[in-house]
């Protein structure tokens, strides 16, 4: 029952603003109406809300617009002065009625009669009066429109600043993406390339299976016109030559365990500290490829603390049994 009030109440008021809204791109000079509405549901008032309106000269009867896009509202008949409609809302707080609006001089006074869908009886009753004021019947629309604009321009550099840099994915694909416009899609691709574009792949590919999130690998594959295999062969094979050793030992699994048997298992201190793969040798021993989540690849973060070399090589020897599962 009081989820029923609070819908209506929002549908009532949502009314109101749409009387003055609905012509506020008229080129028409307005005038300022103090606008009172209260509602009794179930043997209960509402307290009443008050709120100014600016509407133009020229409207002579309010004719409320549907408040939402489950709404409609039709006109049964009209007057000089008085208009009779009927409304009906749809989905989750579904309901019907009618209502009567008129207007005489300075005054306003309408009825809305509704019925939720569990048949439960509302009635809202409107009044307004000409407070004699001149306003601008445009500022209201003028106002939301800033607002939407200004909303738009945010998410704009919003999306353009994170798919520059490749951010998370689900922001561009997925149902829920925010960024939908198609020009944003170009920009997420073009981080999607060589070590960095396949690390981010592999990296939303181990977040939705980690935390039970929709994989949005195969839209991305698509949209970039790559895959993580094509990457992986190209890749993978000559991280050694390149010596990517921090991307061998996390991206390459393969790779990464066959060459640590080779070159980091049973080596001491001095030993380790004196191969050429020593570097690679501490990832893989550290767990890089241990098939956690790693964080996001992102090329503005700042480069990490510097570590002493025997430090990293110790902490290497200390877990390289385990990563090898010896």
């Amino acid at each position: 029952m009081k989820s029923a009030r609070s819908e209506l109440l929002l549908v009532a008021i949502a009314c109101l603003i749409s009387v003055s809204a609905a012509h506020a791109q008229a080129p028409e000079p307005g005038e300022e109406w103090q606008m009172s509405m209260s509602m009794q549901m179930a043997g209960m008032s509402m307290p009443a809300h008050k709120a100014n309106q600016c509407m133009p000269v020229s409207q002579k009867t309010i004719a409320p617009e549907p408040p939402d896009k489950n709404c409609t509202s039709t006109v049964i008949s009209q007057t000089a002065d008085t208009v009779n409609m009927k409304f009906s809302c749809t989905g989750k707080e579904a309901m019907e009625g009618t209502g009567s609006f008129t207007r005489t001089g300075k005054t306003m006074k309408g009825r809305m009669d509704m019925k939720t869908k569990d048949g439960d009886p509302m009635q809202i009753n409107y009044s307004g009066e000409n407070t004699g004021k001149a306003c601008d019947a445009k500022a209201m629309q003028r106002t939301a429109n800033a607002a939407i604009a200004q909303g738009a321009a945010s998410v704009d550099k919003l999306c353009t600043d994170s798919a520059s840099k490749g951010g998370q994915a689900s922001m561009f694909f997925g149902k829920d993406a925010i960024c939908k416009d198609a020009k944003y899609a170009p920009m997420y691709c073009a981080n999607i390339k060589g070590e960095k574009g396949y690390s981010q792949l592999r990296y939303e590919e181990k977040l939705a299976r980690t935390a039970g999130t929709p994989n949005l690998v195969p839209e991305i594959e698509t949209a970039c016109k790559t895959s993580l295999s094509a990457m992986n062969k190209q890749l993978c094979p000559t991280a050694e030559q390149r010596k990517s050793w921090k991307f061998l030992a996390q991206e390459c699994e393969a790779e990464a365990k066959t060459l640590a048997a080779q070159q980091c298992a049973g080596r001491g201190y001095t030993a380790m500290s004196a191969s050429p793969y020593k570097d690679f040798c501490s990832a893989f021993g550290a767990g890089a490829a241990s098939g956690e989540v790693a964080a996001a690849p992102d090329a503005a973060a700042p480069p990490p603390a510097e570590v002493k070399p025997e430090d990293k090589v110790k902490k290497g020897l200390r877990s390289l049994k385990g990563a090898l599962g010896l």
